[in-house]
């Protein structure tokens, strides 16, 4: 179980199929006081690959080393990541807790975005040529996958910076490519990498930067 004081938590299975599918997640009070009146969240971080159902599980209490369950339903096309929320009562004090990202397999994964990365100064400026580089990992034989790298640009227009075919990643093996953004605009840009195989999104990344002025 992985842990974020004051609760230790596991959410299960982290790998499952297409379609809806039922997630179970225990909650561990590691701390020294109860907490009460608990609003017990699943969150998508990308709500196309996975989707919460429902609005959420109410628990009365959780005592100082008691464990609670509860179940959560998702509908899971994609690879994804979900985190947990826990709002309430701690001490007669409003309380909030969230969780690290989880990260679900859904399917039988082809290949995934291993990392997405934007190389340049600390403080990049107007005119400064980035060279953003994305990592593929293989998982499984595929002739070929598409992989797709854009940038929302901060009045909201977008550019695309590299459109790729990649043959056969084999399982195991990683391979990078690198596209250059030389941003026109102060202000915050937001660098996507999608894998699609035969035109369905598989995988999905997202960078974010601030560029300063001149």
């Amino acid at each position: 179980m992985a842990t974020k004081y004051p609760i230790r938590y596991e959410l299960t299975p982290q790998r499952i199929s297409e379609g809806m599918q039922w997630l179970v997640l225990k909650l561990q009070n590691i701390g020294d006081q109860e907490l009460t009146n608990l609003d017990v969240r699943l969150n998508s971080l990308d709500t196309y690959a996975l989707r919460v159902q429902g609005t959420g599980s109410h628990l009365a209490e959780l005592l100082p080393n008691s464990v609670e369950e509860v179940s959560v339903q998702v509908l899971a096309l994609a690879r994804g990541r979900l985190y947990v929320s826990v709002s309430g009562w701690k001490a007669m004090r409003l309380f909030h807790w969230e969780s690290g990202e989880i990260v679900i397999q859904v399917g039988a994964e082809r290949a995934v975005v291993a990392s997405l990365s934007v190389i340049g100064g600390p403080s990049p400026t107007v005119g400064e040529p980035l060279r953003c580089e994305v990592t593929v990992e293989g998982f499984a034989e595929r002739d070929q996958i598409s992989l797709e790298l854009s940038v929302g640009k901060p009045d909201g227009t977008f550019a695309e910076l590299l459109d790729k075919e990649i043959e056969g990643v084999a399982p195991g093996e990683s391979r990078a490519y690198t596209a250059e953004l030389t941003p026109d605009q102060e202000g915050a840009y937001t660098i996507y990498a999608r894998l699609l195989d035969e035109g369905k999104r598989i995988d999905r990344e997202v960078q974010r930067i601030h560029v300063k002025p001149v």
